[in-house]
């Protein structure tokens, strides 16, 4: 810039942010407005001059709303850079992949991999080596969440509903994932790992793999099971008056006034309730407590 040269204008847009107040932002050119302060802040004795004297031009004639062409915004800046020359680096590239993969809608997620690698002018293996863990991974929770809810009892249509898909890839979901429930269980019984490494493993919460490693035991066998640790014993409390020191942080830890401990609620259930052994019904005895549980808070 000393020397006289003269940058090509940046790009932005307008958009409305969720108040609907109108912003500008910058596409493409933001190392160049970065520049420009710096040049003409040693011009003007420390007084960086204002950024929108840059030249710029308009991406769209138009004000868009921000959330609804934000991953499209994304993309455009993505490639604009890249027509600069070899500047978007691996990781830039991948951190910008990775944006779009965690704000777009689960559902909408099939086919994401090879749609960004056309996008991008990419191989689908480079694209998947970048954000094909992420993809993975958020699939696995949505589908943990179905599994979840399977377990407590809740229609297929109604399940659904609430994650906007077609009654079959419930049904397909929900039968690839209690085809698993053998090996969780081995995995605990047989090899003896450890809860959180199961969980961590199958992308499921402490609570369904807890549901899943419970299935098919009475409520004594569970008890045994389960209360093994420093917040319950290991059996029903045979008395009127039961006494938690503490909270098990398995079955919600809620810090406030008049808390109930979920071993109260389970003793509760052992004494005053019948175990029923209707898979759809009732199939997870952690799970009644979640839901009283969460009443309760």
């Amino acid at each position: 810039m000393k020397g006289g040269a003269v940058f090509p204008p940046i790009v932005v847009q307008k958009v409305k942010d969720n108040d609907g107040k109108e912003k500008l932002i910058c596409i493409d050119g933001w190392h160049r407005v970065t520049a420009y302060r710096e040049y003409y802040k040693d011009k003007d004795n420390g007084n960086a001059k204002d950024a929108t004297v840059v030249d710029a031009i308009l991406w769209k004639d138009t004000i868009l709303d921000k959330n609804e062409c934000l991953e499209e915004l994304r993309i455009e800046s993505a490639m604009m850079n890249l027509k600069h020359g070899d500047r978007l680096s691996q990781e830039d590239l991948r951190y910008q992949l990775l944006k779009i993969v965690k704000e777009r809608p689960i559902e909408r997620l099939e086919g994401i991999v090879t749609e960004l690698a056309r996008a991008f002018g990419y191989d689908a293996s480079y694209i998947s080596k970048l954000i094909g863990e992420e993809v993975r991974r958020r699939k696995v929770t949505r589908d943990a969440q179905i599994l979840r809810l399977h377990l407590l009892g809740w229609k297929q249509e109604e399940i659904a509903d609430v994650f906007g898909l077609d009654r079959s890839t419930v049904s397909k979901n929900v039968k690839n994932l209690t085809s698993q429930f053998i090996h969780i269980q081995e995995q605990f019984y047989d090899k003896h790992k450890p809860v959180e490494e199961i969980a961590e493993f199958y992308g499921l919460d402490i609570t369904t793999a807890w549901a899943i490693i419970l299935q098919g035991k009475s409520d004594l066998e569970r008890f045994s099971i389960f209360g093994k640790s420093e917040y319950q014993d290991d059996a029903p409390m045979l008395y009127n008056v039961w006494n938690f020191a503490k909270n098990d942080p398995r079955l919600g830890y809620y810090d406030y006034a008049g808390r109930i401990p979920g071993p109260i609620i389970m003793n509760l259930l052992y004494y005053y309730t019948e175990q029923l052994w209707s898979y759809e019904v009732n199939s997870s005895y952690l799970h009644c407590l979640k839901i009283f549980l969460f009443h309760a808070k």
